[in-house]
């Protein structure tokens, strides 16, 4: 399981993952799943490219996660046609969670509004 804790305060997010009763704080992003070997596998270099660069967009990181998504579907029986994903900002908000099929390229407009609401 992965678990957010925000600070109101310092205006950051640190993300952990269950490991049996103990959390362990995770740098960046993790997968999880009987396929987390391969998500690792295809997602480690670009993604510290793109991090090198400064490049860890929303648009970015969300076209990552869904070629890796799809490469890991057609590595593996048992995915799943859907992902849920849900964004959280900086500022505390989050969007919903929210459904993506299979293949979709185009990041849902209601992650990028959920930033501006109430900013």
């Amino acid at each position: 399981m992965l678990v957010t804790l925000y600070s109101a305060l310092d205006r950051q997010y640190s993300l952990f993952h269950t490991s049996g009763a103990a959390l362990k704080e995770l740098a960046g992003y993790d997968c999880q799943g009987a396929a987390a070997y391969l998500g690792h596998y295809l997602i480690r270099e670009r993604y510290e490219a793109m991090r090198s660069m400064d490049a860890l967009d929303l648009r970015s990181i969300f076209s990552l996660a869904t070629e890796t998504l799809d490469r890991v579907r057609e590595s593996c029986d048992g995915c799943g046609e859907f992902t849920e994903i849900f964004v959280l900002y900086a500022n505390g908000r989050a969007s919903g969670v929210q459904r993506i099929r299979q293949g979709a390229r185009e990041l849902p407009e209601l992650a990028l509004r959920a930033n501006l609401v109430g900013t």
